[in-house]
Parts: C-alpha cells; sequence; structure tokens
C-alpha cells in the first residue's frame, strides 16, 4: 500500500511518523509525490486482497488512497469530503481488521484530521486524535514508543494551552527515554508556537474606551511580552535539541531539523530578525514544506511593510499567493490572508485602486465563509477576515468614502 508521507499541519509543522510509525517503512518519489511504502510484516494481514472482493465501491476507495493528497490541493469543500468518505472507509475495513490501534489505521486516521482540519471541522480532529491517543495507549502503554505519533496527533489539534502543555510534557518524558529527538524538538517547538499564538491573540483583544484604557494597555503589552518570552525560551530549546543530533537514525534526525527550522523561522517573527525568517525559509525549502515557506515569505512582507522597504515584497507575494492556493484551495483563510497582505502593500506603493479591488475580493471571501459557516467559525479564521477589513476600512476613510465605512 502506498501512502502519502508529505502531509500539510496547520502551522504547527507536519507530524513524523515516518520511522516510529512505519518502523522498516522507506521514502520513495512517486508521481512526483513522496510515498511512504508499507511493509508487509506490519499489516498483519495483505491489505490489498481487500481489492479482490466483489464490493466495487471497495476495490476503487483502494485505488484511491493514494489520490487522498487531492486534499491538500483542494479547490472548494466538496473535495475535502470526497476525500473525508474514502478515508472513512478505508478506517473502516482496516480499522475492522486490525483496530484503531495498528500503524496503518493510525495513518489513515492522521490523514481524515488533516482533511478535517482543512475543511475547518477542527473540533472533529481533535475528537479523532483523542480517542486515537486513548486507543493506542490502551494497546501498548502510557509510556511506550508506539504512542508518540498519536501523542504527536492530539498535540497539533489541540486547542487547550492547559492540555497543550501538559501533553508536550509528557511527550518530553517519553521521548527521552526512547532517545526520540525530533519527537524531544518537536515538543518544545509545538508548545513554544501555543504561546506565540496566544501572544498574538493578546494583540488582538479590544482596548478599553474608558479612563483606565492606558493601563489595559499596558497590562496587555506586558502579557504579551511574557509570552513571547516563553515562546522564544521553547522555540530556542527546540533548535539546541535538534542541533545536538543524540540519535544515529537518519529519519529521526531529518525530523528533528524539520521542527529546527520551524523554530528558527518563527524565533524570526518573534524577534523581527530577517536573517532568521530566510535561514528558516532556506531550511524549509530544502525540505519541501511548501506551507511553512508560504508562511515565512509573508512574516518577510509583513517585516519590509513595517520597515518600509517595498523594493522586495512583490516577489515574495507572487510566490506566495499560488503556495496559498494550492494547498488550502481558492476560499481560504490562508488566501485570503494573503490576498489582504498584498492589498496592504499596494495600498503602501499608492496605488489604492489596486488596493481596494483586493481589499474587495477579501471581503466576498468573509461573505462566503460567514455563510459558509453559520453554526462553527474558528477564532483564527475570524481574525484574518476581521483584520482585512479593519485595513479596508482605513483605506476608505482616507478616500473620504465614509457612507461606504
Amino acid at each position: 500500500l502506498i501512502f502519502p508521507s508529505e502531509m500539510l499541519s496547520s502551522r504547527i509543522g507536519s507530524i513524523f511518523t515516518r520511522n516510529l510509525l512505519l518502523h522498516e517503512s522507506k521514502n520513495v518519489m512517486f508521481n512526483n509525490l513522496r510515498v511512504t511504502l508499507l511493509p508487509k510484516n506490519l499489516l498483519g494481514k495483505n491489505l490489498m486482497t481487500i481489492a479482490q472482493q466483489p464490493d466495487e465501491k471497495i476495490t476503487k476507495m483502494i485505488e484511491q488512497l493514494d489520490e487522498v493528497k487531492s486534499a491538500k490541493e483542494a479547490q472548494n469543500n466538496h473535495q475535502y469530503l470526497k476525500s473525508d468518505t474514502h478515508l472513512q472507509r478505508a478506517l473502516e475495513i482496516f480499522g475492522g481488521m486490525m483496530g484503531s490501534a495498528d500503524p496503518t489505521s493510525q495513518e489513515i486516521i492522521r490523514r481524515m484530521c488533516l482533511v478535517r482540519h482543512l475543511s475547518s471541522r477542527r473540533e472533529e480532529a481533535n475528537k479523532l486524535s483523542n480517542k486515537l491517543y486513548k486507543d493506542v495507549q490502551q494497546k501498548y502503554g502510557p509510556e511506550s514508543k508506539e504512542i508518540i505519533p498519536s501523542l504527536c496527533l492530539l498535540i497539533q489539534h489541540s486547542s487547550n494551552k492547559q492540555e497543550t502543555t501538559v501533553l508536550c510534557e509528557s511527550l518530553r518524558k517519553i521521548a527521552t527515554q526512547h532517545n526520540i529527538t525530533s519527537a524531544l524538538s518537536f515538543s518544545y517547538y509545538a508548545e513554544g508556537y501555543l504561546y506565540s499564538h496566544l501572544a498574538r491573540q493578546q494583540s488582538n483583544t479590544p482596548n478599553s474606551t474608558t479612563s483606565t484604557a492606558t493601563t489595559h494597555n499596558d497590562d496587555g503589552d506586558s502579557k504579551k511580552s511574557e509570552l513571547l518570552q516563553k515562546a522564544s525560551d521553547l522555540f530556542e530549546q527546540s533548535i539546541h535539541v535538534a542541533d545536538q543530533q543524540s540519535t544515529t537514525d537518519q529519519s529521526d534526525q531529518a525530523a528533528a531539523q524539520h521542527y529546527k527550522y520551524l523554530s528558527i523561522l518563527q524565533q524570526g517573527i518573534i524577534q523581527k530578525s530577517r536573517k532568521q525568517i530566510e535561514q528558516g525559509i532556506s531550511g524549509l525549502r530544502r525540505l519541501e514544506d511548501r506551507a511553512n515557506v508560504a508562511d515565512g515569505l509573508s512574516a518577510l512582507v509583513g517585516l519590509d511593510l513595517e520597515a518600509g522597504r517595498l523594493d522586495q515584497i512583490e516577489k515574495y507575494i507572487e510566490e506566495a499567493l499560488p503556495l496559498y492556493t494550492l494547498l488550502y484551495g481558492r476560499n481560504s483563510k490562508e488566501l485570503a490572508g494573503g490576498i489582504a497582505m498584498a492589498a496592504r502593500f499596494y495600498a503602501k506603493k499608492g496605488d489604492s485602486m489596486y488596493s481596494e479591488g483586493l481589499f474587495r475580493k477579501v471581503v466576498d471571501m468573509s461573505d462566503r465563509y460567514c455563510t459558509e459557516n453559520k453554526q462553527r467559525r474558528e477564532e483564527e479564521e475570524v481574525e484574518v477576515y476581521v483584520q482585512a477589513l479593519n485595513d479596508y476600512i482605513q483605506l476608505l476613510k482616507i478616500k473620504g468614502r465614509l457612507q461606504e465605512v
């Protein structure tokens, strides 16, 4: 069976499973896609015999499993759901044969979480990863090496600060016990990302309009600085662990390097260091992590806009926007954020007409988002649209179009 092993990570970086989850597996290139070949001895039964069953739907599902990579490149939710349907059916078959804690079933569940995360069903992804973690824990024990991939997956989809912190501590203990460098590096990176995200939320907290506004702002700035320092310390620890290279396993070393460059990128964003951001992007390019390369390019745009350096921004935007479209789809918050970023650039450059057209595009995307997500709206997604709308309002004010404001 062939499974894509280049997985998108929703900002936390791809969950490493290559060596731990797929023990004797190996990575090869297949139709320009990095894939993992699962050894038959791990499967218990030769699963390809399923394809010989008379049920044509099952046969087709087996054939299309490798095509689930299209979830990364989907243009609308229909394709996400189609991918999820194939995976759900696969889990019914494989999970029924071997249980959800089996390595093959774990890989399917990991990809189901990815699909649900991309299609804004993150609560479902969290529940799915939580159940898998408990199943694996029950089968292998709470401190076994086999539990690491499902624990990483749960950390990736956790939205609770206290839970994430506790899980990262558990992962550090298990990773140290089994000398898994990449898992240890990931634990620091994931927790660091949590604190940097909390700092961003602090920045977006509405200011008070009372006489105590200054005090609130000072408290908010102090809290933000504290969170950013905590995040920076954790990213530094992730880099340090990856540099130690205490493991001789090449797959483990490669995964650890991934988290090293992700941490360098995040350090650069926190410290507003162009050198570190570029170093992170360079490393992530070599690892073919296009999602985080795009985020790094966006960070460079923000840094240059703030400093008034406009000469290279257009180049960054021209590379980032196609990546966001390819990886997340035409109606995604990631692409909306990228378009808003371009709109800010052209406004600063003095091309208000083109800037307004781009902002208008984001407004249309936000209208579509609100229509399609009446029951559930993710805070991060709402934040992207609100920031873009605020910037658009400022542009309209400058142009004196107060009725539209």
